[in-house]
C-alpha cells in the first residue's frame, strides 16, 4: 500500500480511534509529525487538543507532572518591592496538597498545558546538557558507564530542574534572607534526602551553567592562570530565578558571537571541575540539610564546635538505626546509585552535609571512607542514576 493509501486509510477511522492514536504518539515531535502530515488529523487533533497534549506530557513527565502542574500556578510573590509572605505559604500549601493528593491532571485547563510544554521545552534543555557533560566524564572513566539516560532517570532530572524553578519562584532572588522567611522547613520538608540532593545537584549545575554566561572579569583573569581554586561570584544579582530566560540567552550569545561557545566551553569546564564538594550562588540552604559542618568549620576551638560534633554524631546514629533504604526503579522511588553510596542508610541529610565532619570510631571509618568518592559522585551525578 502506497503512503497516500495509508494516509487515507488512516483518516477513515472513525474520530474516537484517531484521538487515541495520536494520544499514544511517543513524544510531542512524534504528535507535530502526525498533525502536520494531514489537515484533517490536524482537525481531530483541534477538537481534543487538551486531552491529547495531556496524556502525552504526562506520560513523557512521570511524577514530574505535579511539579510541572504547581509551577504552572504559582502567583508572583515578589510585586511592588514587597514579597508577599501571605501568597508563598498559600502555595506552598497548594503544592503540597498537589504532591499528596488525587491526579493532578483533574482541572488543568489547556492554556496550562500548554505553558507546562513551553517549560518543558527549557528543562529538556539543561536536562540534554547535563547529560551530554556527565556521559563524557562517564566515558571517560568506563566507557561501558556512559550510556544514555533511561526513563526514569531523564524524570528524576527533569523534576530536578523544575522543583529548583518552583524554589526560586517561592524564594524570589530579592528576598535573599531567607531565614527571615518561614518557608525553608516547610518546603525541604516534603522532600526526602534524596530528593533534596536532587535539587541541590540542579541548582549546582545551572549556577555553573549561568556564570560560565556571565564570568566575572577576575575570574576570566584566574582561569588565565589556571587557578584552580578562584571564588565564584555569589552576589544576589548573579544567580538567575529563570531558566527560560537563561536559555534563551545562551541560543542568542551563539547567534550572535562565532566565537561565543568555544569561549563558553572553556570557562564552563573551568567552573565545572570545581563542582561536587558544594553548591554555590546564593542558595545556602540547598547547599546542606543541618549546616553541621558549617557550624563546625566556623567555630573553630569554640565550645560549639564540640557540640556540633556530637550533634552530628548522634544523628548518624539516629540514622542507622533506621530500616535500609531500598531502591526502585521509578522516578519517584530512590534510586540504585544514591542507596548503593549511602550503603542504604535512610538519612535526611543533602549537599555538604553528606559528609559529617566528625571523628569516632565506626563512624569516621563509615564517613572518611566516603569522603573522597562523594565528591566524584555528585559531580557524576549519581544521585540521578538507577
Amino acid at each position: 500500500m502506497s503512503l497516500i493509501g495509508a494516509s487515507r486509510c488512516l483518516e477513515s477511522l472513525p474520530v474516537d480511534a484517531l484521538v487515541a492514536i495520536l494520544s499514544a504518539s511517543n513524544s510531542l515531535s512524534d504528535l507535530h509529525a502526525f498533525i502536520r502530515a494531514s489537515p484533517w488529523l490536524y482537525q481531530v487533533f483541534l477538537s481534543s487538543k487538551r486531552a491529547i497534549l495531556l496524556e502525552i506530557v504526562v506520560r513523557e513527565t512521570g511524577p514530574a507532572i505535579r511539579d510541572y502542574f504547581a509551577l504552572s500556578t504559582l502567583p508572583l510573590l515578589y510585586r511592588d518591592h514587597q514579597y508577599h509572605v501571605a501568597g508563598a505559604l498559600d502555595a506552598l500549601r497548594k503544592y503540597e496538597e498537589l504532591l499528596t493528593g488525587a491526579k493532578p491532571a483533574i482541572g488543568i485547563a489547556v492554556e496550562q498545558v500548554i505553558d507546562i510544554i513551553q517549560f518543558k521545552r527549557t528543562v529538556d534543555f539543561f536536562v540534554d546538557v547535563y547529560e551530554y557533560t556527565r556521559l563524557l566524564l562517564l566515558k571517560s572513566i568506563n566507557p561501558a558507564a556512559a550510556t544514555p539516560l533511561s526513563r526514569s532517570e531523564y524524570q528524576r532530572l527533569s523534576r530536578a530542574f523544575v522543583r529548583h524553578q518552583i524554589f526560586t519562584r517561592l524564594y524570589p532572588r530579592q528576598c535573599f534572607a531567607m531565614n527571615q522567611l518561614p518557608l525553608g522547613e516547610g518546603l525541604f520538608g516534603l522532600f526526602e534526602a534524596w530528593e533534596m540532593e536532587q535539587i541541590s545537584v540542579a541548582h549546582a549545575f545551572v549556577f555553573t551553567f549561568f556564570a560560565a554566561l556571565h564570568p566575572p572579569r577576575w575570574d576570566s583573569v584566574c582561569f588565565q592562570r589556571d587557578c584552580p581554586t578562584s571564588p565564584v561570584c555569589e552576589s544576589v544579582g548573579c544567580y538567575p530565578d529563570d531558566l527560560t530566560a537563561v536559555r534563551h540567552q545562551f541560543s542568542s550569545l551563539i547567534s550572535t558571537d562565532a566565537k561565543f561557545m568555544e569561549s563558553f566551553k572553556r570557562i564552563f569546564k573551568h567552573r565545572d571541575s570545581r563542582r561536587g564538594l558544594g553548591v554555590w550562588g546564593g542558595y545556602d540552604t540547598l547547599n546542606a540539610s543541618h549546616g553541621y559542618n558549617a557550624r563546625i568549620m566556623s567555630a573553630g576551638d569554640h565550645p560549639l564546635s564540640l557540640d556540633a560534633f556530637k550533634e552530628a554524631e548522634s544523628l548518624w546514629w539516629s540514622e542507622k538505626a533506621k530500616p535500609k533504604l531500598c531502591a526502585g526503579l521509578g522516578a519517584d522511588e530512590p534510586p540504585f546509585a544514591w542507596v548503593d553510596a549511602m550503603q542504604g542508610l535512610n538519612c535526611r541529610r543533602w549537599g555538604e552535609d553528606l559528609d559529617l565532619c566528625f571523628c569516632e570510631d565506626e563512624c569516621a571509618n563509615y564517613c572518611y571512607g566516603l569522603l573522597e568518592d562523594l565528591a566524584k559522585w555528585r559531580k557524576l551525578g549519581f544521585v540521578f542514576w538507577g
